[in-house]
């Protein structure tokens, strides 16, 4: 067929001169005939700068960028316009040759481009995102596949691959078949094929649970009207027929393309080339009623249009929508946007996605895969033509996070406040920071955990709540802050050698009435807030430090400056620890006193007990440890009675020790006698030492040196330690937990929160109701205490200090209310196990009219933040 063309056009033009034959591929130009003006373009014999002109902006518009810079690079400089500069410069970037269209930039002076020209002087040179993963798909063929979207278990997309249908007229446009629906296993099995036409059909967007599909179909032209594109609805109990619906708003003047619809099916988004629009595509969007009728479109708020083009818009969730834009401060080509839907119904300011979600080449419709969290649809033309990648994106992979600070006593946001942003990641700084007019920070969501600190308030945390398609949101959260009553005490704890931080450490603090202990964070801090009337007449405090593995240390008396309502203990005190290792002397780490016996005798005095209880104490938090009690003698007396009294010291010593507690497995003994003084105090036989009572003491000693140490044993006690720093009440910053303030935002207690629950209806997991015949009369019916163990999923859908009408969950079961030590009431439905399960309870529940529902999380019934479930 493109022979046979290519000859009649020859035979055309054959007696025409090349001006005739360049004004009439110029016509085929202006008409979008793009394949056609280069046929004739190429018909063309000789070089000339309009031929290869009109072939460089054809294969331009024809995507062909190689092509395109081919029949550019032959233009003398002298002849290029500044127009075609531009598009130059553009050809260039997607080739990969940034450095050319940087110095072809720094020429152009093209009138009203100036801000496309700044982008290619300055282009965004970025290394792709490792995390984020992008194949292939295998039904990819050497022809367009494109947008897909899904069906009773298929994937169906568009394609114009010619083995999958009947179809011979080509688009004027790429000289390539129209794009139609196909599906993965074949024309055959193509439930969609009815809705094929002899022109393009699609992209489409359908949903199950409304029983319907949107779709694009080319109109050609008819009289005075050109040729468009239009929107179309079909009910897919139809789909055996032809029939469709064109969308009421769509006109004759107009195209409308690339329909999507948001989770909760009340708002259609869609591409359009209106006269009302800031120039090529931009997304407008449309409120869909309950009754499937439509009200009036307009163009979608925020700065997502601009005056290049805006189209294949998607919904991920509610609130967050990618679209695809060719506005030159991308990466090439169409980029992926993202933008997130606020508070106040406004869209945010596009995101650009990171490679290799995009390319320098066309990025244009992502779409998430049904029921499989993490995976992505890509439709790209990164090779050379339209491709379906598949994409995997993890969810711990995070977007932005802001933060709004209030006043958790007046509920007011802290305007222009000057604070301390920290984060438990070391490879994640702090900073300081100045909240904005709305009480607002942008922090750092690979942090994980922030910790405010504000003059004047208590510090506070927050755990990023990004979960499901994290990487696509600017997680939106609020972090209240009590003013100040408390006296904190923090600081880091580390090892002594390798300064590395060390986590799981408890620390207690002992002074006064104070009994009070936290345990280190995974960056080896801790913060422990303190009643500030208990420190009125303190000027100093003890220090214990405790962890398995690591020899304990007491620091008594530190003193504290208790003017402020903080204090950094590493500037009073070493809270640094020793690693206890294989060949360590006990007696060494715990900087015990000598252990003394009677003179010639083996009996443990009062005083060698009280140092033993230290060894004791340490073998018992240390299970996995083996120890040799060694005793040592001074030269003094025979070398044979020295060893049989150092004998029977160490095992009076070990018989001690097992008194205590300790398993006689951990305990080895050993009388070394006088063989191994640490001077020169030595007795040979009838030579008496020269050496000092005290100098001969110093070798009157008793070691307990690490022998063994039972991995399979230390293993064990770490995993327990883990569990008892987890449900502890003094817990580590990054274990605190939300709770609900008087609007239902969320701030971050100092202890571990503690709550009563009560259930409203008996419980079976993964279950969720939503019907009329269930009526709760008083919420004190109640039939169960306590929550399952494991991991658990909630909707929390309010919050309250007053009680209220429990008529309002007529017909949704299971509910269950709880009360927190602030006197607030939250009201939660459902209980399940899988967080899927959960996200489609709390979008029914929305519609209901639960607005404010969210995903809350438990874990051996104690509530945790979502984030710390999903991650796992």
């Amino acid at each position: 067929m493109k022979l046979f063309r290519l000859i009649v056009i020859v035979l055309l033009f054959a007696s025409c001169g090349t001006q005739q034959k360049l004004k009439y591929a110029e016509r085929l130009y202006n008409e979008k005939a793009y394949a056609q003006a280069v046929e004739v373009c190429e018909a063309i014999k000789g070089d000339n700068v309009e031929k290869n002109r009109r072939l460089a902006l054809s294969y331009f518009k024809m995507l062909k960028m190689d092509k395109a810079a081919e029949n550019f690079a032959k233009i003398p400089s002298e002849s290029f316009n500044e127009e075609d500069k531009v598009i130059y410069c553009e050809v260039l970037k997607q080739t990969g040759n940034l450095g050319a269209s940087t110095n072809l930039a720094a020429t152009t002076h093209a009138a009203g481009m100036e801000d496309a020209i700044n982008d290619y002087l300055n282009p965004l040179v970025k290394s792709p995102e490792a995390e984020i993963k992008v194949y292939p798909e295998a039904f990819n063929s050497r022809n367009d596949e494109m947008t897909p979207f899904f069906y009773a278990g298929n994937i169906y997309f568009m394609s114009n691959n010619r083995e999958e249908y009947s179809i011979e007229s080509n688009f004027k446009w790429q000289n390539k078949p129209f794009l139609q629906i196909v599906d993965t296993a074949g024309s055959a099995a193509n439930r969609f094929a009815a809705l094929n036409t002899t022109l393009h059909d699609g992209p489409v967007f359908l949903s199950e649970e409304l029983g319907q599909m949107y779709f694009n179909r080319s109109i050609p032209s008819k009289g005075k009207n050109a040729p468009r594109v239009s929107l179309f609805e079909k009910k897919l109990a139809t789909l055996n027929d032809s029939k469709a619906t064109e969308l009421p708003f769509c006109n004759n003047a107009s195209s409308y393309m690339h329909p999507y619809l948001n989770p909760k099916g009340n708002l259609l988004v869609y591409s359009s080339n209106q006269p009302d629009g800031k120039g090529g595509m931009d997304i407008y969007a449309v409120k869909r009623n309950d009754d499937g009728s439509y009200d009036q479109p307009a163009a979608i708020n925020g700065n997502i249009n601009t005056k290049f083009d805006e189209v294949y818009p998607t919904f991920l969730t509610d609130s967050v929508l990618v679209f695809a834009s060719n506005k030159t401060s991308g990466y090439g080509g169409l980029d992926l946007y993202v933008s997130n839907l606020t508070r106040d119904g406004i869209w945010t300011d596009p995101r650009l996605l990171d490679m290799p979600l995009n390319s320098t080449m066309d990025d244009f419709h992502l779409i998430p895969a049904p029921d499989l969290d993490g995976k992505y649809y890509l439709s790209t033309n990164r090779d050379g033509h339209d491709e379906i990648y598949s994409v995997f994106i993890p969810n711990s992979l995070a977007g932005g996070w802001e933060v709004t600070i209030k006043n958790e006593a007046t509920l007011e946001v802290l305007r222009g406040q000057s604070l301390k942003a920290q984060y438990d990641l070391t490879s994640v700084p702090s900073e300081q920071l100045t909240t904005d007019d709305a009480g607002m920070i942008a922090a750092k969501a690979n942090g994980g955990t922030l910790t405010i600190i504000a003059d004047g308030y208590k510090q506070a945390q927050i755990n990023y709540a990004g979960g499901k398609h994290a990487y696509f949101r600017t997680i939106s959260q609020t972090l209240s802050l009590s003013p100040n009553t408390t006296y904190e005490l923090a600081g880091s704890v580390v090892e002594e050698t390798s300064k590395e931080p060390i986590s799981n450490v408890l620390v207690k603090f002992i002074a006064g009435d104070i009994r009070d202990s936290v345990y280190t964070n995974r960056s080896g801090n801790f913060a422990q807030a303190l009643d500030l009337k208990k420190f009125k007449d303190l000027n100093s405090i003890n220090i214990e430090l405790q962890k398995t593995g690591y020899a304990p240390k007491k620091i008594n008396g530190v003193k504290l400056n208790t003017d402020g309502s903080s204090f950094d203990l590493n500037t009073a005190a070493d809270l640094s620890l020793n690693k206890i290792g294989i060949g360590d002397d006990l007696a060494s780490l715990l900087s015990l006193e000598p252990i003394y016996f009677e003179s010639a005798k083996a009996d443990i005095t009062q005083q060698g007990a009280n140092e033993l209880d230290k060894v004791a104490n340490i073998l018992l938090n240390n299970p996995q440890f083996v120890i040799e009690c060694g005793s040592h003698t001074d030269c003094r007396g025979s070398r044979a009675s020295n060893a049989t009294l150092s004998s029977k010291r160490a095992q009076s010593t070990v018989k001690y020790l097992i008194s205590k507690g300790v398993t006689a497995n951990q305990l080895r003994y050993r009388g070394y006698g006088e063989d191994l003084p640490i001077n020169d105090c030595k007795c040979e036989g009838a030579v008496k030492t020269s050496c000092s009572d005290d100098q001969l003491a110093l070798n009157r000693r008793t070691e307990f040196k690490v022998v063994k140490e039972n991995e399979a044993v230390a293993e064990a006690v770490i995993a327990a330690e883990e569990v008892v720093v987890k449900s502890s009440p003094t817990l580590a910053p990054e274990d605190k937990i939300n709770k609900e303030n008087v609007t239902g935002s969320t701030t971050t207690e100092i202890a571990r929160e503690q709550v009563e629950i009560k259930l409203l209806e008996p419980l079976r997991l993964d279950q969720f109701e939503m019907g009329t015949s269930i009526v709760y009369v008083s919420p004190e019916g109640i039939l169960q205490n306590t929550l399952p163990s494991g991991k658990l999923y909630m909707v929390q859908v309010g919050a309250f200090r007053e009680a209220i009408d429990v008529e309002i969950f007529n017909g949704l079961e299971p509910v269950y209310s709880e009360v927190t030590p602030k006197g607030f009431t939250r009201y939660c439905v459902g209980m399940f196990t899988v967080y899927e399960k959960a996200e489609r309870a709390m979008l029914a529940l929305q519609k209901r009219g639960f607005s404010d529902a969210f995903i809350v999380g438990y874990n051996e019934g104690i509530r945790v933040p979502v984030q710390s479930l999903y991650s796992e």
